[in-house]
């Protein structure tokens, strides 16, 4: 079990990062509004790809294999609202980690100046 938690937060971590990534790179490309709703999009889109996955059961690969079943799946399931709580509780957990992770790496980075 502390494996996989392991892992888990290493994945966590390691996306959460990614966002990071992505953020400096919009915001120094276009603008800090633009790069903080880009990233808050991504995040969704990411809260609804884990209901995908973990309550639907569906997987990557499933885009290739079957495209149809995963597009009426999602065609049936968008109006329900367990859907959206899900995905807004998921994605918007997300956004508040990003959001965590940004400041706290903007503290890191004054105290070494």
């Amino acid at each position: 079990m502390v494996l996989v938690f392991a892992f888990a937060l290493n994945g966590l971590l390691l996306g959460l990062l990614s966002l990071t990534n992505m953020h400096w790179l919009l915001s120094f490309k276009y603008n800090k509004k633009i790069a903080n709703n880009t990233i808050f999009k991504a995040c969704l889109l990411s809260g609804y790809g884990i209901f995908l996955c973990r309550f639907l059961r569906f997987n990557y690969w499933d885009i290739a294999t079957k495209p149809l079943s995963l597009l009426y799946q999602i065609r049936d399931t968008i109006y329900e609202p367990k859907v959206w709580f899900i995905t807004l509780a998921f994605g918007g957990l997300q956004w508040i980690l990003f959001l965590l992770l940004k400041s706290l790496l903007k503290v890191k980075e004054r105290s070494f100046t």
